[in-house]
């Protein structure tokens, strides 16, 4: 029987890496622990394990003879300088990318029974602002002002026509804009 607990516990980094994008495409996992993971999730965990190799390697540390348990404080600023200064990644890539190091490292010693410190927990998360204003006030109120039923008609090449306008849209636009609902939210609702 192949299950996770069979596979050998190696000590080199890209070892443990490597077993981990294993563990995430399902290999060796009892049919049970099983979880579905998107393939550009598991190629993003990759991506940043590449990116943390490539930071050590620039700072003259071999990633291929560096042990998991040589993870310390030093390491997460050479990644941390590598991610700010090298990739210019914006704040929320920069949270993801902390963050699979950390769910990683979390992994080893959790699931893996590895005695480690995660020196990724102490990393500060880096604010992201969200621009919420969809629309302004004067670009809806111009939305609403070109819904008219002579521009809802659309002529065809084969001389066919189709009307589009619907009499009730612009109060459904206001209804929406008003209830902050999402998309399938707001066409589930029942009056």
């Amino acid at each position: 029987m192949n299950t996770q607990e069979n596979i050998p516990k190696p000590v080199l980094l890209i070892e443990c890496m490597a077993i981990y994008i294993g563990y995430l495409n399902n290999e060796g996992v009892a049919a049970h622990k099983v979880k579905l993971r998107t393939t550009s999730h598991i190629k993003d965990v990759e991506r940043f394990f590449r990116y943390f190799c490539l930071s050590l390697k620039e700072n003259k540390i071999d990633h291929t003879l560096i042990t998991i348990h040589q993870l310390n404080e030093k390491a997460v600023a050479l990644l941390h300088n590598y991610i700010v200064d090298v990739l210019n990644y914006k704040n929320k890539t920069y949270n993801k990318f902390i963050g699979t190091m950390r769910q990683f490292i979390n992994w080893l010693i959790e699931k893996r029974d590895y005695q480690l410190k995660n020196h990724f927990i102490g990393v500060s998360r880096r604010s992201v602002v969200i621009d919420k204003t969809i629309v302004s006030k004067s670009e809806f109120k111009k939305l609403l002002s070109v819904l008219d039923p002579e521009k809802g008609m659309k002529a065809y090449a084969t001389g066919g026509r189709k009307n589009f306008y619907r009499s009730w849209l612009s109060k459904a636009f206001r209804l929406a804009l008003e209830t902050g609902l999402r998309r399938e939210e707001f066409m589930s609702i029942k009056f």
